[in-house]
């Protein structure tokens, strides 16, 4: 994949504080990005890997730079009684942590890598993250469904500045899904997650979360879903207080609540509408 790209000249309060001979300085760039899949699957064990790397290049400057590379390796295997293992390993080079921002899927595809994006890269960052995640989930959706899953990632800076800091982080999940009827299921989990992200101290996140869906038949082959989800959030972790000599950081406890409803309905063969 070949992307052609165009950045503006600076603000003129900025241009004067920076060389016209550094990337900052903008113009014309290309981005040359390759990626190769790999999936393999025999009786109860299959393998997926993919890696992916991406360039750029600046035309004024006449400079190549190596953006990002990402790679994931992923092994499953199909366990008796609707069982499944699976394991995912994946390591980076100056992903973008700016895509970090947007919400992510926490069910990655096996072998999945972690997100490059350069798309997304406004500063070169050299820096190395590594993921490894293990999942077990047994049961079949027609009927009770357990899922459990375990994350840890590490984020490690090479030249490290005041405002970068390693981090790792640990995540675990377990869920249980039941469907009633052909009509309606429930669903209720629990997510523990903790870090150090710099802030003077690690933080911890404790997340239920709660689910039902309701799925009336409109005729042979269409249905309507409607579902409702909550999720009560404890947060415990460094909070900075503003002090007249000193921003001292203090350990307290924030309860936040979220939630999301949405409903679909085919109004037509072919067709179905969608308010979330």
């Amino acid at each position: 994949e070949i992307a052609e790209g165009f950045d503006s000249d600076l603000p003129p309060e900025l241009a004067s504080s920076i060389s016209r001979n550094v990337v900052q300085s903008g113009g014309f760039s290309t981005i040359f990005q390759a990626t190769a899949d790999y999936a393999h699957s025999v009786k109860r064990v299959g393998l997926a890997g993919n890696v992916s790397t991406a360039f750029r290049y600046y035309q004024d400057l006449d400079r190549l730079d190596a953006i990002s590379h990402t790679a994931g390796l992923g092994a499953s295997v199909r366990l008796p009684k609707g069982g499944s293992l699976q394991l995912n390993q994946s390591a980076a080079y100056s992903p973008s942590y700016l895509y970090q921002l947007f919400p992510v899927d926490n069910s990655p595809d096996l072998g999945e890598p972690i997100p490059a994006n350069p798309d997304y890269q406004i500063a070169q960052t050299e820096s190395y993250v590594y993921n490894t995640r293990l999942a077990l989930s047994f049961g079949s959706a027609q009927g009770t469904a357990v899922t459990t899953s375990g994350n840890f990632s590490r984020t490690d800076y090479q030249h490290q500045a005041a405002a970068y800091v390693d981090v790792d982080t640990y995540e675990a999940r377990a869920e249980v899904a039941r469907r009633l009827s052909p009509r309606g299921a429930l669903s209720a989990g629990y997510a523990f997650r903790s870090g150090e992200y710099g802030s003077g101290g690690p933080s911890e996140e404790h997340r239920l979360t709660i689910g039902a869906e309701y799925s009336p038949a409109l005729s042979r082959t269409r249905r309507a879903t409607f579902r409702v989800g909550l999720a009560p959030t404890r947060f415990n972790g460094p909070l900075h207080t503003p002090d007249a000599t000193v921003d001292t950081p203090v350990n307290a406890n924030r309860f936040l609540w979220s939630g999301e409803a949405s409903a679909s309905y085919p109004f037509r063969p072919n067709w179905t509408s969608t308010a979330r």
